[in-house]
C-alpha cells in the first residue's frame, strides 16, 4: 500500500537528518530516496489512470445499455443499482488511495470467516444495526485486516458472507472463553 511505503521512506528520511548536514552527506541515500519517491509517484499516477480507464469504460457501458430500451421495471432497476454499487466501489477505492489516517488502521486475529460470522451475530442481535452489508463490508476492508490478510477485500467480503461448522465452533469457544473471563474478573459478587 502507498501509505506504508511514504510512512517507512518518511522514517528514513528522519534518520537521514539525524547525521546532520555538510560532511556527512550520503550521496547513495538521496538516490535511493530519489527512486523510491519516483516509483512512489508512478505506483499513484498508474492506479489513478486504471481508475479513469474502469470509468471510461462504465460510460460506453452505460451508453450502450441506455439505448437497449429495458422494458421490465425489475431490469432496470437491477442494472441501475450495479451502476450504483460500481460508483460506491470506486469511491472507497479513491478514498483508500489518499487514505491517510493509518492510525485507524487494525489487525484482528480471527480469520475472515470468523470475523464474518460474529458480525452475523451482531446483526442477528441487533448489536449492530445497518439496512445492507454493504457498508459493514467497506468499514472492515478500510480499517481491518487479519493475520493471513493484510487487507480484507471489499470482494472477497461479500463472496465469503458464510458459515461452516468448523468456524461456528471456533467463534462459540472464543465467546466461552470471554464469558469466562467475564465471571472471573468482572462479576459483581
Amino acid at each position: 500500500m502507498l501509505i506504508k511505503k511514504l510512512h517507512k521512506l518518511g522514517r528514513d528520511i528522519e534518520l537521514l537528518s539525524s547525521g546532520g548536514a555538510g560532511e556527512s552527506w550520503n550521496h547513495a541515500a538521496l538516490l535511493d530516496i530519489n527512486e523510491r519517491i519516483h516509483q512512489l509517484l508512478s505506483e499513484a499516477t498508474e492506479h489513478l489512470e486504471q481508475l479513469n480507464e474502469q470509468l471510461k469504460s462504465r460510460k460506453e457501458l452505460q451508453e450502450l445499455l441506455m439505448q437497449l430500451k429495458h422494458k421490465q421495471a425489475k431490469t432496470r432497476t437491477m442494472l441501475w443499482q450495479e451502476q450504483v454499487s460500481f460508483y460506491q466501489d470506486m469511491i472507497t477505492e479513491i478514498q483508500e488511495h489518499f487514505k491517510k489516517e493509518e492510525n485507524a488502521y487494525i489487525t484482528i486475529s480471527l480469520t475472515t470467516l470468523e470475523i464474518l460470522f460474529l458480525i452475523r451475530l451482531f446483526l442477528e442481535e441487533e448489536i449492530i444495526q445497518a439496512d445492507s452489508l454493504q457498508p459493514i463490508f467497506r468499514f472492515l476492508s478500510s480499517y481491518t485486516g487479519t493475520l493471513q490478510h493484510s487487507r480484507l477485500s471489499f470482494e472477497s467480503l461479500k463472496k465469503r458472507y458464510s458459515s461452516s461448522t468448523a468456524v461456528n465452533k471456533k467463534v462459540k469457544q472464543l465467546l466461552q472463553r470471554m464469558i469466562t473471563r467475564i465471571d472471573k474478573y468482572y462479576n459483581d459478587k
